[in-house]
């Protein structure tokens, strides 16, 4: 379940629920900066086999079926920039293995239609089957970049024992550039510019964590939580920044 709550002048929040109804689910929750009344959430209200996406307005509460899921769905990617729903992750019952849909435009519900699971809209809004990872690759869509979608970040451990980082054309899911693979170890957590998508850190784990840089003051960051660390072993964990970066929540661990 999705909630919210009321600010009510310092008084104890009241909680609301976003998303109502008996035994219904939520996850796969997206929130963009640039709407910030909304938040786009996955749940099973539909139909408890399968989750759909939402678009919530929180303020008001109302819920929009923004898009269906056809049934072999398990996660979806946003583009930023429209905030729609472009990309969705699918599991073959099949043979196990694992494919990335893509489409250029998001469509809109058909409300009136005898069948409750038609989206309609131009060609630009059909699903494509683009990135296909067999039973034992791994890999997935990290992120579009900001030209439309036209472009965007996957990894893949297609031809390689681990996963690397690759910049590829969304449409005919060829790679335009490798960007960093470890022979060691899967690329791990990746740090993009929020509006320029420009590669920032990538992470990887062989032993312990390690970051890969490229951007000298974001280097210069983790260097300052280092030597605040308890311990200068310690791991350092982001969980987030606020918009302007001038505040961090930060976890230390141990390895």
């Amino acid at each position: 379940t999705l909630s919210t709550s009321d600010d009510d002048d310092g008084i104890i929040p009241t909680a609301r629920d976003l998303t109502p109804g008996k035994d219904v689910k939520a996850q796969n929750i997206f929130t963009n900066y640039r709407y910030p009344d909304q938040i786009l959430v996955g749940t099973n209200q539909r139909n408890p086999k399968v989750f759909d996406m939402y678009r919530c307005y929180y303020k008001t509460g109302e819920l929009v079926l923004d898009t269906i899921n056809p049934g072999d769905v398990i996660g979806w990617k946003v583009e930023d920039v429209s905030f729609e729903v472009r990309a969705a992750t699918v599991r073959n019952s099949v043979d196990s293995s694992t494919t990335v849909r893509v489409r250029s435009r998001a469509g809109s519900i058909d409300i009136d239609s005898d069948d409750d699971n038609e989206e309609v809209g131009g060609k630009d809004t059909e699903w494509r089957d683009v990135f296909h990872y067999p039973y034992g690759e791994e890999g997935g869509l990290i992120n579009f970049c900001p030209d439309d979608g036209k472009t965007g970040y996957i990894t893949s451990s297609l031809g390689r024992e681990t996963t690397a980082l690759l910049k590829v054309d969304m449409m005919t899911g060829e790679t335009i550039e490798e960007i960093y693979c470890n022979e060691k170890a899967n690329v791990g957590g990746i740090t993009l510019q929020r509006d320029t998508k420009e590669l920032r850190a990538i992470t990887y784990n062989y032993a312990r964590t390690e970051r890969v840089f490229y951007d000298d003051e974001l280097e210069k960051d983790y260097e300052f939580l280092k030597s605040t660390a308890p311990d200068s072993e310690m791991e350092i964990g982001v969980a987030s920044r606020s918009l302007d970066e001038m505040k961090w929540v930060v976890a230390y661990s141990s390895s």
